[in-house]
């Protein structure tokens, strides 16, 4: 089920593209003074600690996954993402590494694997393994300049959530946009950020393709996050609940194929 939060905020990510793109009028929410941006700035930059690795540990809910596996994510700042699903009864049914040097995923259940090179994924996207340490992390990314620091938070709008339309609907108290993408890449996209500086929402789209994507954080003892992709009227939802985050941690161990694997394309290694 889609919760009235995602509704609220994917229909304010289309609201603030008609309005980026638009001329001015009176009545069109306007960003913040540079004072009140600059605090909204900081205090979300001041939940962002320094680290070198991490572990989140907790598990996954998927439509139509008859168990609900556990999952171990392990990083290390800037280099590398593994990932371990467990399900009951069976023990790891899958693995995977994405590096600098490669991506593999392994499937133990089917005994086949996936892997390549990460030149030309990182030669279109040199930052994507930090990006998406910072997205699972809660922290703002600005697409093309990295994580939300002082050196680039010049370039983000900050909106009073609650002028914008959003508020209390998705636990916001402001509303950061950052440069939207232009020309071949029509990419939109805001975060909702808490009076806490936490992120607790993210939106964006992509209308070329017709797609858009919600990732709702809600914190506790762990992490939640609520995923949802939308390309025209088809829906998928996952939801990630890691009951564990700590720093440190440990890698989830080797990823390297057994010889009797068999070796298939991407769209081959998640069928079950």
């Amino acid at each position: 089920m889609i919760s009235i939060k995602k509704i609220y905020l994917t229909a304010l990510l289309a609201l603030f593209a008609i309005l980026l793109s638009a001329p001015a009028f009176a009545d069109q929410p306007q960003p913040l003074p540079k004072e009140e941006a600059d605090q909204a700035l900081l205090t979300a930059m001041a939940t962002y600690p320094d680290w070198k690795s991490v572990e989140f540990n907790g598990s996954l809910q998927y439509p139509g996954l008859p168990l609900k596996p556990s999952v171990k994510i392990y990083m290390v700042k800037d280099s590398l993402i593994q990932i371990s699903a467990r399900a009951p009864f069976v023990g790891e049914v899958m693995k995977g590494e994405i590096s600098k040097s490669g991506i593999i995923i392994v499937n133990k259940f089917k005994k086949t694997y996936c892997q390549e090179s990460a030149d030309n994924l990182l030669d279109i996207y040199p930052g994507v393994i930090s990006d998406v340490q910072s997205l699972l992390l809660g922290r703002v990314v600005l697409f093309g300049t990295g994580e939300l620091s002082p050196d680039n938070c010049s370039l983000v709008d900050v909106y009073s959530a609650e002028e914008a339309g959003a508020g209390p609907e998705v636990g916001a108290e402001w509303v950061m946009v950052p440069p939207q993408g232009e020309g071949l890449i029509d990419l939109s996209y805001i975060y909702g950020i808490a009076a806490n500086g936490r992120t607790s929402e993210l939106a964006f789209s992509l209308p070329s393709k017709n797609i858009s994507v919600t990732l709702d954080y809600e914190y506790g003892n762990g992490l939640t996050l609520d995923g949802t992709y939308t390309k025209g009227s088809n829906i998928t939802s996952l939801s990630l609940r890691f009951n564990s985050v700590k720093w440190g941690g440990t890698p989830v161990g080797q990823i390297a194929p057994s010889s009797n694997y068999k070796r298939v394309g991407i769209s081959g290694i998640f069928k079950f």
